[in-house]
């Protein structure tokens, strides 16, 4: 393991791979980071950018942060809180994994991105007809946004992209058509009318 160091860390590369990885302290912890990059100059820069934020008391983001770490975040949150819509965050995660890919980095999607999102899904086949309902890709959203909270909250991530749910006409509809609540309401007894 062979390696440049660089004030309180280092750039190396394992024994048979090809990309480099970062070492460097974080409150008296070492931390490593995968760079994704065979360039040691870019991994260098990282270095540099990671051991300057530590300096600076800013939060590290973390560069290997997928669709997955978020799902988990979201399940063990909602596990945690009771939540009852815990059953609907994997289908909503298999839907952001479909169109994202599993293993994106979320630092990479971009709030077009999202809007791109919402256009596919709205003009996907679907089994009750042609796209999902608005309400059922702003359950789609919010989970996608409440995984970006807890990676920020977590360290994870230092920001998240701005996503906007659609507005949702969801007003139920009556099942009884005027003239047959005049019936009906007729043939009740005084006290219920």
């Amino acid at each position: 393991m062979s390696g440049s160091h660089y004030g309180q860390g280092c750039v190396y590369r394992q024994r048979g791979t090809t990309r480099f990885t970062l070492q460097y302290m974080v409150h008296g912890k070492r931390v490593r980071e995968a760079t994704g990059t065979s360039s040691r100059k870019l991994a260098m820069e990282m270095l540099v950018a990671r051991v300057a934020a530590v300096g600076a008391g800013k939060p590290i983001e973390r560069s290997s942060t997928t669709l997955s770490d978020l799902e988990r975040l979201v399940l063990d949150d909602y596990k945690l809180n009771g939540r009852k819509s815990i059953r609907r965050v994997p289908s909503a995660f298999r839907h952001l994994a479909a169109y994202f890919g599993k293993s994106k980095l979320v630092r990479e999607i971009t709030s077009e991105q999202i809007t791109s999102y919402k256009l596919h899904r709205k003009a996907e086949k679907h089994r009750q007809g042609d796209g999902a309902s608005s309400a059922t890709v702003n359950r789609e959203l919010a989970a996608l946004k409440r995984g970006y909270s807890l990676a920020i909250e977590a360290g994870y991530l230092t920001s998240r992209p701005i996503i906007k749910l659609l507005s949702e006409d969801n007003a139920r509809q009556g099942f009884v058509e005027a003239g047959d609540l005049a019936r009906l309401l007729a043939e009740l007894p005084g006290y219920l009318r």
